[in-house]
């Protein structure tokens, strides 16, 4: 019974006190609901307009959040008592404006200062800048002005190398003509010498032959076989002497045509020494350099000698250039003509459009090169 009243009580104490705590939670509550909406309608907060607010002096310390006056404010400057603390503020504040402004046109003037020092260490930079800019330029034109110079000495060495191995490659041939013309010469009359000689031996021996019958012919019959004995001996003799005569004759002719035989032999040296400085020479002059005349038209009489092989532009000139030809040509991508003076101009010039067909080379069809169209030619000056 007791056991049960107690935790009867227990029960109905711990209700008890949790009630009682609930209510005060709530109290708290409304409590601080109250004190929020009091302090939202007494201290509302005002958003301003930043330009409105913005003061030439950076450092002045305004109170960017506001409140509006109450009716606790009011009363309290409409309060005599407080007049002289309100005049005393406001005068402070005015002293604080005034300064503020001082401070202000310093920071201004400061301002303006560091400013125009700017603009004149601007102004300083701008002409380093300028005088920088001219020295760039003008080292940029004499870098040109010494590629161009070094350009010209290498073309005009290049030009001279040029000309001095064509002068060799002239003068190895004319020299080469010069020796073949005069071995061919001297075999010629060494020919006529020994033709002469052949015909004098041949008519000696018929003279020898014909006097010995003679001799015998016009002996008497009692004299005949002692004038034949005699006459042979000298016909023998006749022989010997005409054979001693031709020795000399003989050798002179055999030294004709060896020589005639070296001379000949020495054809190949003339042509190797011709073909070496003439590969020297394709070496030098390397690939001609073209410039684009035009598009021109073709057909199966063709107005430039064709170059059979499947060529590049590269090619084509390299390959014109060794028949000593002013211009090239290209057609259909790969064909490759040589031609001279105006040969390309035959047919008629056409629209650049016409030869629109890509080069087969890749580099040449990056380039943008032009390789001509069916019966068009791109036509090229070497140089």
């Amino acid at each position: 019974m007791r056991l049960s009243v107690a935790l009867a009580f227990a029960g109905t104490a711990e209700s008890l006190r949790l009630d009682h705590h609930a209510k005060r939670l709530a109290r708290k509550r409304m409590s601080r609901e109250a004190n929020n909406k009091v302090h939202a309608a007494d201290k509302k907060s005002v958003k301003l307009d930043p330009t409105e607010n913005e003061h030439a002096n950076p450092f002045f310390v305004r109170d960017w959040w506001p409140h509006p006056a109450g009716p606790k404010d009011d009363a309290a400057k409409s309060n005599p008592e407080n007049a002289e603390t309100l005049a005393t503020e406001e005068a402070n504040a005015e002293a604080m404006n005034a300064d503020g402004f001082a401070i202000n046109k310093e920071y201004e003037a400061e301002a303006s200062k560091k400013a125009s020092d700017n603009d004149a260490f601007n102004e300083e930079l701008k002409k380093k800048a300028e005088e920088e800019k001219g020295k760039a330029k003008k080292a940029e034109e004499d870098a040109k002005a010494v590629k161009k110079k070094a350009e010209e000495t290498r073309k005009a060495a290049l030009k001279a190398l040029l000309d001095n191995l064509q002068t060799k490659v002239s003068d190895l041939q004319a020299f080469k003509n010069k020796e073949l013309a005069k071995c061919d010469s001297d075999l010629t009359g060494a020919r006529n010498k020994w033709q002469g000689d052949q015909q004098w031996f041949h008519r000696e021996r018929q003279n020898a032959a014909n006097n010995f019958r003679g001799r015998v012919n016009r002996a008497p019959w009692w004299k005949k076989i002692f004038v034949y004995a005699k006459s042979l001996v000298q016909y023998h003799r006749r022989l010997r002497q005409i054979e001693h005569e031709m020795g000399p004759k003989k050798r002179s002719w055999k030294g004709a045509k060896d020589k005639h035989r070296k001379c000949m032999l020495q054809r190949r040296e003339f042509d190797w020494q011709i073909a070496q400085a003439k590969a020297k020479y394709e070496e030098a002059r390397g690939t001609p350099e073209t410039d684009y005349l035009g598009c021109f038209a073709d057909k199966p009489q063709r107005a430039m000698m064709r170059v059979r092989g499947w060529f590049s532009i590269k090619k084509c000139a390299k390959a014109c250039g060794k028949r000593g030809t002013e211009n090239m040509a290209m057609q259909d991508g790969h064909q490759c003509f040589c031609g001279r003076a105006t040969q390309h101009e035959k047919y008629g010039k056409k629209p650049d459009g016409d030869c629109s067909k890509p080069c087969e080379y890749p580099e040449e069809r990056e380039a943008g090169k032009k390789c001509g169209g069916a019966w068009r030619n791109s036509v090229y000056q070497l140089k």
